[in-house]
């Protein structure tokens, strides 16, 4: 906790409703659950657009995407990045991202995982840190401590990923998606 932090920023920070726990939450559909579709009801629209359309520009020679006009694109970018896509290419599309998530991060023991003090970056958007210790390294060694960051937007009186930096994730072709 910052010197400068008061109880109640604290409890606003890591209490039941706040980022923290939203992103932990966020953390656990993905790597523990294995479950996109809760994730994805958590994740900011902006944020699902761009991971939507980064999935589809990696993909663009895939048979089922290579012969989409620029308007065939924009649909189908738009149809799997709702809260709730019931679009025939969800499973393939989830299946894709999932392991994108996985990749980057598996590695995150969630039993052993403590959000750090908050970081805001900008007006209804902070960045929520997390720091982890490679368990599995030779006791003789220092430990490993490793952190990711996830980026929570405030968006109609909830917290929302919007991220996995500090700067969050444009849509467009190609998307930015913020690292």
């Amino acid at each position: 906790m910052a010197d400068d932090e008061s109880p109640s920023e604290r409890d606003a920070h890591f209490g039941p409703g706040g980022p923290a726990e939203a992103a932990v939450g966020w953390l656990r559909d993905l790597v523990s659950r294995r479950d996109l579709r809760g994730a994805w009801r958590v994740t900011d629209p902006e944020y699902r657009l761009a991971l939507t359309q980064a999935i589809i520009f990696l993909n663009d020679q895939h048979p089922a995407l290579s012969g989409l006009s620029d308007a065939g694109r924009d649909q189908l970018a738009e149809a799997l990045s709702q809260e709730d896509p019931h679009h025939p290419l969800w499973d393939a599309f989830a299946g894709l991202l999932s392991e994108e998530f996985l990749q980057d991060l598996g590695e995150i023991r969630l039993d052993h995982i403590e959000a750090a003090t908050p970081r805001p970056v900008a007006p209804e958007y902070e960045l929520v840190l997390f720091a982890h210790a490679n368990l599995m390294s030779d006791p003789d060694e220092p430990v490993e401590l490793h952190a990711h960051g996830v980026l929570m937007h405030l968006r109609d009186e909830r917290w929302m990923v919007a991220g996995l930096s500090e700067r969050k994730a444009v849509p467009g072709w190609p998307p930015d998606l913020g690292y």
